[in-house]
């Protein structure tokens, strides 16, 4: 009885607070809470966790204030991780925009997820989509949703001195001013550009230019000052290794990209 006194006595271990991931909607085919899987970076993400360790707790939350997720949501220790997210070029020796220079500074980013062709879209009949230099853009009025990095603009030499940038929250708001001919292009993810044209009906009426396009990342970020998060991204990046030797990760592209009408 003593011993089973002293036993009750004993505190019992806390409880491992979940990681909290927060994603968002209007990113297909990437994130969204309406596609299977919540998109196909939630399904790399959430096999990356189990791949890392099966028994890591974590919640996920789709927000679609995406700029809120790095102005307040991570730095305040609110959520843990975000994802997708572009790396700007934290290592070029030119001027990044302020949030992308911030983004640099405040941020870890996982390896890469994704790798996603970034270019423009216009109007069919606009001539826009045969343009073979960035300065045929000069003085147009360009739509990029707001989060998605600006520096493919800025590295393009499209600033604020010679274009006007529009940054609605989604995609789908970028092309439907396309439409409505209140701006002259899109700049988007083609991926995520080809799901909003299709869920619009707008693909017959627009296309991508084929000549002018970045490759660029998608990753998982965490704040700087969120140890554990800093620490979860090393155990997503070993995750995500075994993902692409165990062919996981191409099964989960593929069939994404499938469902999407794209090819991996």
């Amino acid at each position: 009885p003593a011993a089973a006194e002293t036993a009750a006595a004993e505190p019992a271990a806390p409880a491992v607070k979940p990681i909290g991931f927060v994603t968002g909607n209007g990113y297909a085919p990437f994130a969204d809470e309406t596609l299977p899987g919540g998109g196909m970076m939630t399904q790399l993400v959430e096999m990356a966790i189990f791949r890392a360790d099966p028994g890591i707790p974590y919640n996920l939350t789709f927000i679609n204030d995406w700029q809120a997720h790095v102005d307040a949501l991570l730095p305040s220790g609110a959520y843990d991780l975000s994802f997708p997210w572009i790396r700007p070029d934290c290592e070029s020796t030119g001027m990044l925009s302020p949030g992308d220079q911030a983004r640099c500074n405040d941020f870890v980013f996982s390896g890469p997820f994704y790798e996603i062709v970034d270019g423009f879209f216009a109007m069919r009949d606009s001539g826009l989509g045969s343009a073979t230099k960035f300065a045929d853009f000069e003085g147009k009025r360009i739509c990029r949703p707001e989060g998605f990095t600006t520096g493919v603009l800025e590295s393009a030499g499209l600033t604020a001195a010679t274009i006007t940038l529009t940054r609605p929250v989604e995609a789908t708001d970028c092309f439907r001013a396309l439409a409505a001919g209140e701006v002259d292009l899109v700049s988007i993810d083609a991926e995520v550009g080809d799901s909003a044209l299709a869920e619009l009906g707008l693909t017959a009426k627009v296309e991508q230019n084929p000549h002018l396009m970045t490759l660029l990342s998608l990753h998982v970020i965490a704040h700087k000052s969120n140890a554990r998060a800093v620490e979860m991204i090393g155990q997503l990046d070993a995750g995500l290794i075994e993902m692409y030797e165990s062919g996981e990760w191409y099964e989960i592209v593929s069939s994404a990209l499938a469902r999407n009408g794209a090819q991996p």
